[in-house]
């Protein structure tokens, strides 16, 4: 499923759009982001989009600079498990000119958590 719109300082999450795949795919051909020999398809990672939309046990944002809208990254939980309310966490931070940026972790570590605290889960680990 896609999260809601959880809102930053400097980033915002959205739930991301369908038009972003293209962007995704270049990311993951990029061999100082990813050391994936070869990245997905457009179909490949528009299928996944929607996959993660139809999941009752992922959450997937897009993450967005606030200022412009800018797609920076993408950060979720994967494998959610309800029953003992456990997650796997994953970011990537695509857009090599915020991969040096402080206000990114700062980010991820005090808005996200919150919510997921309020959504039942105890526990997460971050890959």
């Amino acid at each position: 499923m896609y999260g809601p719109i959880i809102e930053g300082e400097h980033i915002r999450l959205e739930p991301p759009k369908a038009a972003y795949a293209a962007t995704y795919i270049q990311w993951f051909a990029d061999p100082q982001l990813t050391c994936y020999s070869n990245p997905p398809s457009l179909r490949q990672e528009a299928e996944w989009l929607e996959q993660m939309a139809d999941s009752t046990n992922d959450i997937v944002w897009a993450i967005v600079l606030r200022e412009n809208g800018k797609l920076i990254g993408n950060i979720g939980l994967q494998h959610i498990e309800w029953r003992h309310r456990h997650s796997h966490s994953g970011t990537i931070i695509g857009d090599p000119t915020q991969w040096a940026k402080a206000m990114l972790p700062r980010q991820f570590v005090y808005v996200p958590p919150t919510r997921f605290v309020s959504w039942g889960l105890k526990k997460y680990s971050h890959r």
